[in-house]
């Protein structure tokens, strides 16, 4: 039988354990707080007896437990406040000592208590924390500056006199914070549901869709960029400005037509804009031709080569978040659903880095976290420069000719907690862009579909 006291030290052992990991400290440490979890949760004796009958020299006795942590855990049997007990041996390093303990602190605290107390805590500097903890409270009334809550007490008012050393800044207490803190949850919940089912992400063979002429020029991009610098950077700068400037040039004489129902550019902000790969081109015409007030966030890889696509995305006035399928790719959703939590726009191609129109989870998984609604995308044109060698059959427009944008309809992503509603919201996703870019494609040179010139 297991003691509800020793559950809930177990908790907050636990707790502080995802805290220092996600604050990516000391391994051995994170370890050593699951053990003393593990421990504490098993024991037969419930921890306040332990402690009133054996005090702290008892709890150093139990497997796995040393003296720092039977100083934590007996900070928690007696006030039930672990927080200085964990602080003072720097384990939460560069984590804001007022959130950190509010954190960690008795469940049972009042919620009025709890926002005034929040509200004296630099609780916005360190969003890995932030994103830890953004679900577990209500940060609504995170709004006013600190000075301005009342101290209730000596902990209230060390918090206040924290926060007039603090450089305000605009918008960290606002809802931005929350909506961010909570999707990116939301996208690690949804990665870990991944990992548990151990489902990978579809990845293409390099060898089999790329020619040697792309493969050597990915190895010697990548050898310029790691043992010469600026040479690197240099052709960067020269290959972006020449697709500033070839794109201003088919965006000044493309005829722009709409396909379907919804008009370009009314794109509701923030949502999730996804697309395939080979549309990208055409679209990036569109938008250096029209864009969007909303501003806009795209996800480039970060190879050689995406260093002078996201140069180019930023001349054309676009937000460039880094990432690619793997450990990268959550770390730029993670961004992108900071982006979206200022009203930003995000645009992924579904099936970056292959192979050709197949969706991964990001797109999804981005609209399911951050709530925003997912908008399928579409464009070609016509003539095209038509790339049949690369992956993804890539089609670019040429100067005077036609460029077509086709919308797909809005569309929320349900909650994401396991593989099968994964796999079926990334379904409906492939089946919805390859309707908008076959709509788009017929639009190219059918006149008889629902249109509208620009």
């Amino acid at each position: 039988m297991i003691h509800k006291m020793n559950a809930g030290i177990a908790t907050r052992l636990g707790e502080v354990a995802d805290i220092l990991e996600a604050q990516q400290a000391n391994p051995y440490r994170v370890q050593a707080y699951r053990r003393a979890a593990m421990t504490v949760r098993n024991c037969d004796r419930p921890m306040d007896e332990v402690v009133r009958e054996e005090g702290v020299e008892g709890l150093q006795n139990l497997p796995g437990i040393g003296e720092s942590l039977s100083r934590t855990i007996h900070q928690l049997v007696t006030s039930g406040d672990c927080g200085r007990a964990l602080l003072h041996i720097s384990d939460l390093a560069g984590v804001n000592e007022v959130k950190a303990r509010l954190a960690l602190s008795e469940p049972a605290l009042d919620a009025p208590r709890r926002r005034r107390r929040l509200s004296c805590a630099d609780a916005c500097d360190d969003d890995r924390l932030n994103s830890r903890l953004g679900e577990r409270f209500d940060y609504a009334y995170v709004r006013q500056p600190a000075h301005a809550a009342a101290a209730q007490s000596q902990f209230d008012l060390a918090g206040a006199k924290h926060m007039k050393r603090v450089i305000h800044r605009p918008g960290l207490y606002t809802g931005d914070f929350d909506d961010a803190a909570e999707a990116i949850c939301r996208l690690r919940r949804i990665e870990e549901a991944l990992k548990r089912s151990n489902a990978h992400e579809p990845r293409r063979s390099a060898i089999s869709y790329r020619n040697w002429w792309a493969r050597g020029l990915d190895a010697l991009l990548a050898a310029a960029r790691r043992y010469a610098p600026p040479l690197h950077w240099l052709w960067v700068v020269v290959v972006a400005l020449g697709f500033f400037i070839y794109a201003r040039l088919a965006a000044a004489t493309v005829r722009l037509t709409v396909a379907g129902e919804r008009p370009w550019p009314d794109v509701p902000s923030p949502c999730v804009l996804a697309m395939w790969h080979g549309c990208a081109n055409s679209w990036l015409v569109v938008v250096a031709r029209r864009k969007p007030r909303s501003p806009m966030a795209i996800m480039i890889a970060r190879d050689p080569r995406g260093d002078c696509l996201a140069l180019f995305c930023r001349l054309l006035g676009l937000r460039v978040v880094r990432g690619e399928s793997g450990e990268s790719g959550w770390e730029a959703l993670a961004e992108l659903a900071r982006e979206m939590a200022r009203g930003v726009c995000a645009v992924i191609t579904a099936d970056g880095g292959g192979p050709a129109r197949v969706p991964k989870v990001g797109a999804v998984a981005l609209a399911s976290a951050t709530g925003a609604p997912l908008m399928p995308v579409g464009a070609d044109c016509s003539p095209a420069i038509y790339e049949r060698h690369k992956w993804d059959r890539v089609r670019t427009p040429l100067p005077f000719g036609r460029v077509t944008i086709a919308l797909g309809q809005l569309r929320d992503c349900p909650t994401l907690t396991d593989l099968a509603p994964i796999e079926e919201a990334r379904r409906r996703l492939q089946d919805a862009l390859n309707e908008v870019a076959e709509t788009a494609q017929r639009a190219v040179g059918m006149r008889d579909m629902t249109k509208r010139d620009l």
